[in-house]
């Protein structure tokens, strides 16, 4: 796995804050863009879809009910997050891509 996750662990300490002092959390992510994580989930409650494209995995995780995971323009794999991670030994949604899009 350590062949194919190249960078991960830079990517990690820049999400956990470790190189800025700054935690990407939910809360920096809002001040970023402006949506307030709990108000995407609230409209998600009552029954509204979203459509995220991202390649912040963390985030993905935290506010997706279900996860697709693309490559070159096709759906390798969908369901809810924990579902994946179980069905691909992975810990993060991070690895589960790395292990659906690398050969």
């Amino acid at each position: 796995m350590a062949d194919r996750t190249v960078g991960f662990d830079k990517w990690k300490a820049y999400i956990l804050g470790e190189e800025d002092g700054i935690a990407k959390t939910p809360e920096w992510q809002e001040a970023e863009s402006g949506v307030p994580a709990k108000d995407i989930r609230a409209l998600a409650r009552e029954g509204m879809s979203f459509l995220v494209s991202s390649h912040n995995m963390l985030e993905v995780e935290f506010l997706s009910d279900r996860v697709a995971i693309m490559s070159g323009g096709r759906i390798l794999a969908c369901a809810a997050a924990g579902e994946l991670k179980r069905e691909h030994a992975a810990g993060n949604l991070e690895e589960v891509f790395m292990r659906l899009t690398r050969p």
